[in-house]
């Protein structure tokens, strides 16, 4: 079996320990809210579930990496090395692109199995937003380009907050922005933020198929899902994870939204954090 045959095979392995894990989840949430049981006991099993997710995901991604790195040497040369086989600029690119993309996977990894660990040992800094965007939407640039997706921002503000989860934040709002598309028009997501005395209001706008008014408050809480599985995938987490993080950052998350005319996702972060930070 050769290298690559392994990859596939851990990868394979990993994608059906998530499959398995999604349905342990949904039971689990459906008996849970049901029998109306302690909350306490759900968020730490899922705390457990992620972690072991993300665990299994680590090595297959570190094989992805290892490939790209050594396709990577092929690239660096000399006109009279025939001892490695020349890549046209066109590979080298998507060679490029496949690095940067895995190891903000990687990144992405090990700030969900931090995420798990929200308001234990996490470190406040100063957060460019407009840095964590433009690093977000290269990490989407195969999801945009499928989509023909345009996703602008304003000059937006610095503030003082968890670097990692804002990335997070932002990348599940602009991300579900393409996936919940109308299937007549490319997405558009606008991205803008207002100062306001103590906490700083930011807006997500997409052009999407929105979303119910009876559903506005349900797309926060745990593994609820408005859309239909066979249509768009997903876990069913991604809006309460948004909702988790803003309450760290002691803001709020809310909605506009009508079905079938986009949606603006708004949330706050407090500029109270200034005053947490270890001098």
């Amino acid at each position: 079996m050769s290298e690559l045959d392994i990859y596939k095979e851990k990868l394979e392995r990993a994608e059906h320990k998530i499959r398995i894990l999604e349905d342990l989840i949904e039971n689990k949430s459906r008996e849970l809210y049901k029998k109306n049981e302690d909350l306490i006991k759900l968020n730490e099993e899922i705390t457990n579930w992620t972690f072991a997710i993300g665990h299994d995901l680590q090595e297959p991604l570190r094989t992805l990496i290892g490939f790209s790195e050594i396709l990577g040497t092929k690239c660096v040369k000399s006109a009279d090395d025939n001892t490695s086989e020349a890549l046209d600029e066109c590979m080298v690119k998507y060679i490029d692109h496949i690095q940067k993309s895995a190891y903000q996977m990687q990144a992405m990894i090990l700030g969900i199995l931090e995420f798990t660990r929200i308001g234990k040992k996490v470190a406040l800094s100063s957060v460019d937003t407009n840095q964590i965007l433009e690093q977000v939407i290269h990490g989407l640039t195969a999801q945009i380009q499928a989509s023909n997706a345009k996703v602008t921002f304003d000059s937006l503000p610095s503030f003082i907050g968890y670097k990692s989860y804002i990335a997070q934040l932002f990348q599940n709002l602009i991300s579900n922005g393409i996936k919940f598309a109308q299937t007549d028009r490319a997405p558009i997501i606008k991205i803008s933020a207002e100062e306001l005395e103590d906490k700083i209001k930011f807006s997500v706008s997409d052009n999407g198929i929105g979303i119910d008014e009876t559903n506005h408050q349900l797309i926060f809480n745990m593994f609820k899902r408005v859309q239909s599985r066979e249509n768009y995938k997903g876990y069913g987490i991604g809006l309460a994870h948004c909702k988790r993080i803003v309450e760290l950052h002691d803001g709020e998350i809310y909605v506009e939204s009508t079905k079938g005319g986009g949606s603006t996702f708004h949330f706050t972060i407090s500029k109270g954090l200034e005053n947490k930070v270890s001098k």
